[in-house]
């Protein structure tokens, strides 16, 4: 099989999608060792080491140039298959073509995207990525159930593909628990940071000591976190730190007291089980799909609902028998997600496919 895959996502401007295209890339390897790799890359995209695979640079993701140079060598190469792990992608490709689609949140919740040209030609556009692909990936129930309902996709053209935590992210039992929360958001409406330090205002910081570090990119669109804790009058207790490489994420998911994660929308929600894999005690917004990967492993409450969020880590301050449990069951329920499982199922949607254009 020799599939071309669009790795030019492979770089900081897309830290989610970038992590998901080189896992996957990388368990690919591994499983699939007949598949040839042809990636798509850009200046200062990441390339990887990988076995069985060719890098071609190609111009930007977003440029015409880069749409054209893309859909040439796809027909230049003969290769049986076009991978985009993203909703943009050379729609001159030739077919069958594979997008994978992570959610469709500014679609459901509109205000999330500010406006101008970026609010008006997102639902265009992924319109234009799924007329043109033959099968879409999602990456969880409630990503394909948006798909399905707001893009008009008939079910069996989609198919979930969980993600998982990477093998890097592992508990060690020989670093401490320190006194303080952790959380990975932006700073976007819909990761609900504002209520999340309004509800951890709540619970009095400088009685119980317990800061709340927050890390994740920013989005100059809305308020700062800075801005936030200020509204809650906590700026004190409340430590912004911007972008973490994953080793200092792992330390951190290593050495919280707990790990909060309380979006009240989200594609998959990758952050808590890394932090579960890592042995943190998690507190999670009981939405999907959240819920459905953490089943009852983590501790759960309304992301919407302030006082309940404040009850949640109050219980975390002050239950150690519930944080040693949640320690537990959160290692355990994360060990059954492997990036090498999501390879497999990913292959066979290529392996359907390519079935299907055989008989044509």
């Amino acid at each position: 099989m020799r599939l071309l895959f669009d790795a030019r996502l492979l770089q900081p401007h897309f830290p989610g999608i970038g992590r998901y295209a080189a896992s996957l890339l990388i368990a690919l390897a591994e499983v699939a060792p007949h598949v040839q790799l042809h990636l798509l890359c850009e200046a200062q995209s990441e390339v990887l080491d990988l076995p069985n695979a060719q890098w071609h640079r190609v111009a930007p993701i977003f440029s015409a140039a880069g749409q054209g140079q893309a859909a040439r060598l796809a027909r230049r190469l003969n290769v049986d298959l076009c991978h985009a792990p993203y909703y943009v992608y050379p729609l001159a490709w030739p077919r069958p073509i594979v997008v994978t689609i992570h959610d469709l949140i500014p679609l459901e919740y509109t205000a999330m995207v500010p406006r101008g040209w970026r609010r008006w030609l997102y639902g265009p556009l992924h319109r234009l990525a799924v007329a043109r692909a033959d099968a879409i990936i999602t990456d969880s129930d409630a990503a394909r159930h948006a798909v399905i309902r707001h893009l008009k996709v008939a079910e069996r053209d989609v198919t979930t593909v969980p993600l998982a935590p990477s093998p890097f992210f592992a508990a060690d039992g020989t670093v401490p628990r320190e006194r303080y929360f952790f959380s990975l958001i932006s700073n976007k409406p819909h990761k609900n940071g504002g209520r999340l330090i309004e509800a951890y205002a709540a619970t009095d910081p400088a009685i119980h000591g317990v800061p709340l570090l927050i890390a994740g990119s920013k989005d100059d669109d809305w308020p700062t976190v800075a801005a936030m804790a200020a509204a809650a009058g906590v700026s004190e207790w409340v430590r912004y730190l911007g972008f973490v490489s994953d080793a200092a994420l792992r330390d951190h998911y290593r050495r919280c007291l707990a790990f909060l994660f309380l979006p009240f929308a989200e594609g998959f929600g990758l952050p808590p089980l890394e932090a579960m894999a890592c042995g943190a005690p998690t507190l999670i917004a009981d939405r999907a799909p959240m819920n459905e990967l953490a089943g009852e492993a983590a501790l759960r409450t309304d992301p919407f609902d302030v006082a309940g969020i404040g009850s949640a880590l109050r219980r975390l301050i002050e239950d150690a028998a519930l944080r040693r449990a949640l320690s537990e069951q959160g290692q355990a329920r994360a060990a059954t997600f492997t990036w090498q499982e999501t390879a497999r199922q990913t292959l066979r949607v290529y392996e359907a496919l390519i079935r299907e254009a055989l008989k044509r």
